[in-house]
């Protein structure tokens, strides 16, 4: 399964703002900060392995995982099955 956000950290955002992770019954995989993306429109993604017997899945999009206030733009996000994440908005064109 592979959760994919397009979004936007302005200048001056800490270097763990615009996370995201996948989350299987409690086990978090979360993706890595991409500190040097700012001031434009990026894609960031987190992959995983879903057992069959999972009895709970979660995505999460997060501002920052210091704890601290941040400003992010978020433009899309997809959730699918497999390694590619495919953007829907192009398959309904």
């Amino acid at each position: 399964m592979t959760f994919a956000v397009r979004m936007r950290i302005p200048t001056g955002q800490g270097g763990n703002a615009g996370q995201v992770s996948i989350d299987i019954d409690y086990n978090s995989i979360i993706s890595r900060p991409c500190a040097d993306a700012r001031d434009g429109f990026f894609w960031t993604a987190v992959t995983t392995r879903v057992p069959k017997n999972v009895s709970n899945l979660n995505v999460t999009i997060w501002g920052n995982t210091d704890a601290v206030a941040s400003d992010i733009t978020i433009d899309r996000a997809v959730l699918v099955t497999g390694q590619i994440p495919r953007d829907l908005n192009t398959l309904l064109v």
